[in-house]
């Protein structure tokens, strides 16, 4: 798998898609030029398109390896997390405002993206959680190996019983 680990192995495609056709259906409307319910609603959409192909480039190049400094599970579930609340309230705006069945098919498949978006934040949500737990383990051990005080040399560092129950 070309992005294996990702958090944007998951969800990619099927974002991809429903943010270009509510995009579409939200352009071909009848009052396009006259409605803004219309405009906001293509400037989220085409927007939210533009950032997940803005991540899936960063995963896919690599990108996120070369600053390391930076939590990028993070900084992805925070701007998937604005994205979800801007097409939410794009996708309700123009289902409130919208005089023909082309916006109505439009907000859905906004609708349809947004699910698609807490699927992409729950994942990437797991992933920095996960590796908050493993920068926590291996700080731990190089304390231990370091001969710490607190830590008998040769023994294995304490883990924390309520992230780990199986710990003795």
């Amino acid at each position: 798998p070309l992005l294996q680990g990702s958090p944007t192995a998951v969800s990619v495609s099927p974002v991809q898609f429903l943010c270009f056709m509510a995009f579409l259906l939200s352009e071909i409307g009848s009052c396009f030029w006259t409605c803004g319910a219309y405009n906001f609603f293509s400037f989220v959409t085409i927007t939210s398109l533009l950032y997940e192909l803005w991540t899936f480039l960063w995963y896919l190049t690599h990108g996120y390896m070369k600053i390391s400094r930076v939590c990028w599970e993070k900084v992805d579930f925070i701007g998937t997390c604005v994205v979800i609340g801007l097409n939410l309230l794009a996708s309700i705006i123009l289902v409130a405002q919208a005089f023909d069945d082309t916006g109505s098919a439009a907000a859905a498949f906004g609708f349809l993206a947004t699910i698609s978006f807490i699927a992409g934040a729950y994942v990437t949500w797991k992933l920095w959680k996960e590796g908050q737990e493993k920068v926590r383990i291996a700080k731990l051990e190089a304390q231990a190996a370091a001969g710490s005080p607190g830590f008998e040399q040769g023994s294995p560092p304490p883990y924390d019983s309520a992230i780990n129950p199986n710990a003795i």
